[in-house]
């Protein structure tokens, strides 16, 4: 088990640019409706809308987020006034999640070396 709370820790900066709480998950098989309930509850105690990161091993990550706030994003919504800080921020996502592989096959000896 993991430490309670967000998953990542944003600056004060940076929540107000990405209002977000971040719950993420790098597992093969996901309880998506056990997972959208741990990230809202995070969100309230941070008072941010909830966002669920997932991704399994050789897959792209995903993202879930409230409807009205993607509808927000494709709208141009008060929270998307700089789609760069967006792309930034799934970068680091990515990066986090790749890491968090490469870990995980290490401890479990599995070579994650692309066929």
């Amino acid at each position: 088990m993991g430490a309670g709370g967000e998953d990542i820790l944003l600056s004060q900066v940076a929540r107000r640019s990405l209002p977000l709480s971040i719950e993420c998950k790098c597992v093969e098989r996901l309880n998506v409706w056990q997972s959208l309930e741990q990230a809202s509850s995070n969100a309230a105690s941070a008072h941010e809308t909830p966002c669920l990161v997932f991704a399994r091993n050789r897959s792209e990550a995903y993202a879930v987020l409230p409807w009205e706030h993607v509808l927000q994003l494709y709208k141009g919504g008060k929270h998307c006034d700089d789609v760069d800080r967006l792309r930034l921020l799934a970068q680091e996502m990515c990066t986090i999640l790749n890491h968090s592989e490469e870990r995980d096959a290490k401890h479990a000896g599995v070579d994650e070396t692309p066929l």
